[in-house]
C-alpha cells in the first residue's frame, strides 16, 4: 500500500515503471525517498543501477532528501561504517548535509 500511495505523487516514477524502465522493486527503493519535488533528481541518480545499487543509493535517506553524489564502485558491495560529524554512516550513503562528494573505496 505503501508504494501505491508515493506513485499516486510521483508521475515521472508511475511512467518510467509503466514503461518498464523500472522494476517494481526499483521503484519501492525509490518511493521510500523521493517527492514531487526531488523524483526527477532521484530518478536520474538511480538511471542504469541494478537494485541493490538503488538499495545503497537511498540507504540513511529520509524522504525528500536529494540524493548524495557518490561514486559506485565494485567494493560498495560490503557495506563500511564511515564516521562523519553526523554520526556514523554506511559507506554509500549521504552525509546529510552534502557538502562533498563520497566516494567508496
Amino acid at each position: 500500500m505503501r508504494v501505491a500511495r508515493a506513485l499516486a505523487k510521483l508521475p515521472q516514477t508511475t511512467a518510467a515503471l509503466a514503461r518498464g524502465q523500472l522494476t517494481y522493486s526499483a521503484v519501492r527503493e525509490l518511493s521510500r525517498v523521493a517527492t514531487t519535488e526531488t523524483e526527477a533528481s532521484w530518478l536520474a541518480a538511480a538511471d542504469g543501477m541494478a537494485v541493490n545499487q538503488i538499495e545503497h543509493l537511498v540507504a540513511g535517506h529520509q524522504p525528500g532528501d536529494q540524493h548524495a553524489t557518490w561514486t559506485f564502485t565494485t567494493s560498495c558491495r560490503r557495506p563500511r561504517a564511515a564516521s562523519t560529524s553526523y554520526g556514523i554512516r554506511p559507506c554509500c550513503a549521504q552525509a546529510t548535509t552534502l557538502r562533498s562528494t563520497r566516494v567508496c573505496s
